[in-house]
């Protein structure tokens, strides 16, 4: 049993990314995507992340690492990305994804799905943000923190109705 993330192609809202870390440079207006997640007690949430990253919203001439529309790549249709939870550094809480068998044996950071390109550290987290792929969450530390209790609840009611292994999450990202 797992939580299962859902990162849509609908345009729900729209947020901003900056060109630098720590909301310096220039910040451009992106749209937001639903993000719907749900654990397998029945109870479902939705949240707005942003998909751009710094080279589509400044223009930025695309470096190797960014691959296909310089987003985290959509994963197979029968191969989600799985996902941890990670509360190291500054951005606290946050979900990385991951693809089994991708790089090194044992990976818990890196990811190819539809691209060409191995990714690694593509997360959930807070925005806005300078974002090289992750999806950033709305709202800075309130968006962050809303999101974080959400889950611990998700998870706590797995747990509450015995369900085993509610830890892992699966994590679905549709093509733009």
């Amino acid at each position: 049993m797992a939580i299962s993330i859902i990162i849509t192609n609908q345009k729900i809202g729209k947020s901003h990314i900056y060109s630098e870390l720590n909301h310096q440079g220039k910040r451009e207006i992106v749209p937001t995507y639903r993000m719907i997640i749900f654990n397998e007690s029945g109870t479902v949430q939705e949240f707005a992340v942003t998909r751009d990253t710094v080279v589509t919203a400044f223009g930025q001439k695309s470096p190797s690492k960014y691959g296909k529309d310089n987003e985290c790549p959509p994963n197979k249709i029968k191969k989600p990305y799985l996902g941890h939870i990670r509360t190291d550094g500054e951005k606290g809480f946050r979900i990385e994804l991951y693809e089994p068998g991708i790089g090194k044996k044992g990976n818990r950071n890196r990811l190819k799905g539809t691209g060409k390109n191995i990714r690694r550290y593509i997360q959930i987290h807070l925005g806005p943000g300078k974002s090289e792929g992750c999806f950033l969450l709305k709202d800075w530390l309130k968006g962050r923190d809303n999101f974080k209790k959400t889950i611990v609840r998700l998870l706590r009611e797995d747990r509450d109705n015995d369900l085993k292994n509610p830890e892992q999450f699966i994590i679905r990202v549709q093509s733009r």
